[in-house]
């Protein structure tokens, strides 16, 4: 007996709602291992059309709920009330649904015309469609996993998309048995599947063991964590009472860093301080790190006046212990809508009109051009800034330069999304750049929670969110480790997952045109 299609619905919705709480309890994490099985059960004889209704109600679940941040987000930059933020977070999880009728659809389509059966068709499907989908705020499947360590292993080799092709695997594996339909070469097809995963969680467990060994003789580094909690401005902020550009709140919670022993202090990603852009501050700033004898690592907004137009780059600068400026790097990759409008900013009339839309919020920032890496306390840092921590193969590279002794550090300002889950999603999200490469990683977030991270992806020390700290945390560090396969090839899964795709894509309409021109 087919199901009817409000019983399609209702597990089309069950299937969102495994999906979506693990984004925002990591302790839920084993659910996203079977989220799928709902709509695969949905699936089964159901039209492309009703399949598209099946993955879309999904998807609207998915990211209602994991980003329902997304209404705050624009009540804080825009200033709108209700029910105008509210339609702007409808219109986001709308475009972000069709994410899973995409993988809907095309599941549905080439399981009915490739001749291969689900166990081979779904997982690339998934794979392909996280990886090639554009979304404001990238995602991907393998993310959500930060409270599974054991599945995180593998990510040094293929990178955040082999945890999405287990999880994928692991669904339709479980709603084939479910099935019970394990007749002939199909058993043999279920009992090989498993192996995958088996060597997966194999392999998982003697890394995290074999880290946690390594990682322990490690020297520890003493490093200063600034969060200052500022309250976000769409206009540039005036300093707090008491402080000034020359003397901010955050300099003086570097002192008291320093006092305790910090080698190094990271501030978080902030509005505007002033360092490029006022001879003053900069003055300032060099005297009082001398003075301290620590290495400061920050971010600012950075102006430069070219051919008579202004130029605006979202910067980090690193000044060594005698105050001179070492390191200087602009953000490459950046947010689309918060630092550049894409496709609209190349038309003078469109642009108009998405920067009266958006307001201030929207000022073109001019990309980077030069991956940046600098010594200090020690160590070698990569700084990268924000959302750039949410690009994978974009880190590797900057990693892979030099993997010996690296250490990332981000520097975030997530104070946009007010009290929500969403520093929180992020932060996990950028641990596993720290897993795929090997490499300690810092993440500096203005409202917290930040965070260090072991090469294995073990949270070292995580601050409280959401108020102000200053924190010295001490980090495991190894001169002669870092870098991994896939930091050296972070291409390779997903192109040879994309190879596979498009190998049943032709397989699909190959019989389709077989079939439409029938026998001879």
């Amino acid at each position: 007996m087919r199901p009817s299609l409000p019983l399609k619905l209702l597990l089309a919705v069950l299937a969102g709602l495994l999906l979506a709480l693990p984004t925002l309890f990591p302790a839920l994490f084993p659910l996203a291992w079977v989220a799928f099985v709902p709509l695969l059960s949905a699936l089964e004889s159901s039209r492309l059309r009703t399949s598209y209704l099946l993955g879309a109600v999904m998807g609207l679940v998915v990211w209602t709920l994991s980003t329902y941040w997304t209404v705050e987000f624009v009540t804080l930059f825009k200033g709108w009330a209700q029910p105008w933020s509210g339609l702007a977070g409808m219109l986001f999880w709308f475009y972000a649904a069709q994410l899973f009728a995409v993988i809907a659809v095309l599941y549905q389509w080439l399981r009915r015309w490739s001749g291969v059966g689900e166990l081979l068709v779904f997982p690339p499907v998934v794979v392909v469609v996280f990886a090639l989908y554009p979304m404001l705020f990238n995602a991907r499947l393998g993310e959500w996993q930060v409270g599974f360590p054991l599945a995180l292993q593998g990510a040094d080799i293929t990178g955040a998309y082999g945890i999405d092709l287990m999880i994928a695997l692991c669904n339709v594996l479980v709603y084939s048995l479910l099935r019970r339909d394990w007749a002939g070469a199909r058993r043999w097809g279920l009992a090989a599947a498993v192996l995958p995963l088996a060597g997966w969680f194999a392999y998982g467990l003697h890394a995290l063991h074999q880290w946690d060994e390594r990682i322990a003789e490690w020297e520890a580094r003493p490093i200063g964590l600034v969060q200052p909690d500022d309250a976000v401005s769409i206009e540039i902020p005036l300093p707090p009472p008491g402080y000034t550009r020359a003397a901010p709140r955050e300099m003086e919670m570097t002192e008291r860093l320093a006092e305790a022993g910090a080698e190094l202090v990271i501030w978080p990603e902030a509005r505007y301080k002033g360092y490029f852009h006022e001879p003053h501050v900069a003055a300032a700033y060099r005297k009082r790190v001398a003075e301290l004898g620590v290495e400061l690592l920050f971010h600012d907004l950075e102006l430069e006046d070219v051919d008579g137009a202004r130029l605006y780059y979202n910067a980090a600068a690193l000044l060594s212990g005698e105050g001179e400026l070492t390191a200087h790097y602009r953000k490459i990759k950046r947010m689309a809508f918060g630092e550049y409008t894409p496709v609209f900013s190349q038309v003078p009339l469109l642009r108009e009109l998405v920067s009266g839309f958006f307001g201030d919020f929207t000022t073109e920032l001019t990309p980077g051009e030069v991956m940046v890496s600098a010594d200090a306390a020690g160590m070698r840092l990569v700084p990268r800034i924000c959302y750039e921590s949410t690009y994978p193969a974009f880190i590797a590279a900057s990693i892979g330069e030099k993997p010996a002794g690296a250490v990332l550090v981000v520097l975030s300002q997530n104070g946009w999304f007010g009290e929500t889950h969403q520093p929180f999603q992020h932060l996990r999200t950028s641990s596993l750049r720290a897993v795929e490469n090997r490499v300690p990683m810092i993440h500096s977030i203005n409202n917290g929670p930040s965070a260090v991270f072991a090469p294995s992806g073990r949270v070292i020390h995580s601050t409280d969110a959401f108020q102000r700290s200053e924190t010295l945390v001490r980090v495991p560090y190894d001169p002669t480790s870092g870098g991994s396969f896939y930091t050296r090839h972070p291409r390779l899964f997903l192109n040879a997952v994309c190879a596979v795709f498009l190998l049943l894509v032709l397989l699909a309409c190959i019989n389709r045109a077989r079939r439409q021109r029938g026998p001879r």
